[in-house]
């Protein structure tokens, strides 16, 4: 015999065994121990251990963590989505039976061919799939389907955090062909700041972790105009997307400033053009370059030889005298 290191799925089942052996007397009735059974019965799985036969014909399930499955269509114009809740190792029929009951108990007995498979739900699971039989036919539609979509831990409650995994719902939002863009205004101004461009900068999630982007002009000022009333109204009506010209835009904290650029580079498009401006003028790179500023008048210097003093006699300074020689005769 030699030590030796436990893989990490064998190390979690021999310690949530031990924890079941030193349970505490509170932990000792029914239902806990068959949160206990079932936990154990998980974990040995994933581990590769040989279950003994009061493990392998109690199948207790005992799910920390929900599937989000997604369906969507449309009805007179409304997008309506239906939620579908699982979880690991859920048997066939799990959906029939939860919709088939009228609340959600802590245990279901779901029959299988291999007899009882026994689902005990912890309080947060509890929770969530509570919020999801509120919802009629397990269906949202509208503005409470795009608050779902956008944000399904809003929708759902505080328990969502715990239950639903971010990744696992993006997968699901995408395999449903939930896909939404995201838009920034993108101007393009001329030397004198007059929007003589202006287009959407669309960034769109073609699947999870993968997102395009593409500049989408618009036509003209009407279709603009066009476009900036229907986010508006979309956003004066609290609505998570707008729908538009195929796309469907999330609509974010940011998109009203966004909004606001392009309302400000559609009224200065309607507005008279200014050619010429203040800067304009004083831009001295667009005049001839022997100017060298403008602005007040340097004084001028010229080089002269000044009197020392009005009353003595002017004579000019450093000059040497010479005298000359005549000679006689």
């Amino acid at each position: 015999m030699g030590l030796g290191l436990l893989s990490r799925q064998v190390w979690e089942t021999l310690s949530h065994i031990s924890r079941f052996q030193q349970r505490p007397d509170s932990e000792r009735d029914d239902v806990s121990q068959r949160r206990h059974w079932g936990q154990i019965r998980r974990l040995a799985i994933s581990a590769g251990a040989r279950l003994d036969g009061f493990l392998f014909r109690s199948v207790v399930l005992t799910p920390e963590k929900l599937d989000i499955g997604l369906r969507s269509n449309e009805s007179g114009g409304t997008r309506v989505v239906e939620i579908i809740p699982s979880f690991q190792g859920a048997p066939p029929n799990w959906l029939d039976v939860f919709d088939a009951r009228g609340s959600v108990p802590d245990l279901y007995n779901i029959p299988s061919p291999d007899g009882i498979v026994q689902v005990l739900l912890s309080p947060h699971v509890k929770t969530v799939l509570e919020n999801i039989k509120r919802l009629r036919g397990r269906r949202v539609a509208g503005a409470k389907a795009e608050a779902f979509l956008i944000n399904p831990y809003a929708a759902l409650g505080e328990a969502a955090s715990e239950t639903i995994e971010e990744a696992q719902f993006l997968k699901a939002r995408a395999e449903a062909g939930l896909l939404f863009e995201r838009f920034v205004a993108h101007i393009e101004r001329d030397a004198l700041g007059y929007p003589i461009g202006i287009a959407l900068q669309i960034e769109a999630s073609k699947a999870v972790n993968k997102i395009e982007s593409e500049t989408r002009p618009f036509a003209d000022d009407n279709e603009l105009e066009q476009f900036i009333a229907q986010i508006d109204s979309a956003l004066a009506a609290g609505r998570q997307l707008c729908g538009w010209q195929g796309y469907d835009f999330e609509l974010l904290g940011e998109t009203a400033r966004e909004l606001d650029l392009l309302r400000q580079a559609l009224k200065a498009r309607r507005e008279p053009r200014i050619l010429v401006s203040y800067a304009t003028i004083y831009d001295l790179s667009l005049y001839s370059s022997r100017i060298e500023q403008i602005g007040a008048e340097k004084a001028f210097y010229s080089p002269f030889i000044a009197k020392k003093n009005e009353d003595d006699g002017w004579f000019p300074d450093n000059i040497v005298p010479v005298i000359s020689w005549i000679p006689e005769g």
